[in-house]
């Protein structure tokens, strides 16, 4: 969950920031536009949850926080 939220979040910033950089301050802001930077920040959010999920059971990695401290990450 804390992956999917983060995801979220940075994904709709950065996207609704780089879409304002390069076309929306030309063509001015609309609501819809923001709705879009939202449901691309929530569905890269759903993907890359989905992904890391996916390849952790494949690994078996049911420990996540054992595995960090195995390893020296911690």
């Amino acid at each position: 969950m804390k992956l999917f939220w983060l995801e979220t979040v940075l994904g709709t910033l950065s996207w609704g920031f780089f879409m304002w950089l390069f076309v929306w301050q030309f063509i001015g802001l609309d609501i819809t536009q923001l709705y879009a930077a939202l449901f691309f920040g929530v569905t890269t959010g759903v993907i890359l949850a989905i992904k890391v999920k996916v390849k952790a059971k494949r690994l078996k990695l049911y420990q996540w926080e054992r595995w960090l401290k195995d390893k020296g990450f911690t």
